[in-house]
């Protein structure tokens, strides 16, 4: 029996980005055709990662707030993919702890670059 999905909503969640991914991930190994042609993929903190089911996962992410001032993007969401686990990630993300880190393209679609860290609520779809 497998455990019971996560909460649909988490309103107190940290998401940051980072600079880069490599090819090698803890999803898919080296296979390029993990990362969406359009950019939009993340990789999951331990909040999300489910000892890796969540590899595949598609989450639409929307920012609450953050200590940037104006960092949100009104009403802008984004929808990625997991591709990767967010601690193994050879280019750190921009906060520990993170429920997710965001590729650049994802993150830029719902919040100004110049916050490192925003709160987000995101939803599995």
């Amino acid at each position: 029996m497998s455990a019971p999905p996560p909460p649909t909503a988490r309103p107190t969640s940290k998401l940051c980005w980072s600079c880069s991914f490599v090819i090698a991930t803890a999803c898919y190994g080296s296979d390029e055709s993990q990362f969406p042609p359009n950019n939009l993929f993340a990789a999951a903190g331990d909040a999300i990662w489910d000892n890796g089911a969540s590899c595949g996962r598609r989450y639409l992410v929307r920012c609450l707030s953050s200590a940037t001032p104006g960092a949100c993007m009104d009403s802008s969401t984004v929808e990625v993919t997991v591709v990767d686990y967010a601690p193994s990630l050879v280019s750190a993300p921009s906060a520990v702890g993170a429920t997710m880190v965001l590729s650049e393209t994802a993150f830029g679609m719902i919040s100004q670059s110049s916050a490192n860290e925003i709160n987000i609520e995101f939803t599995q779809v």
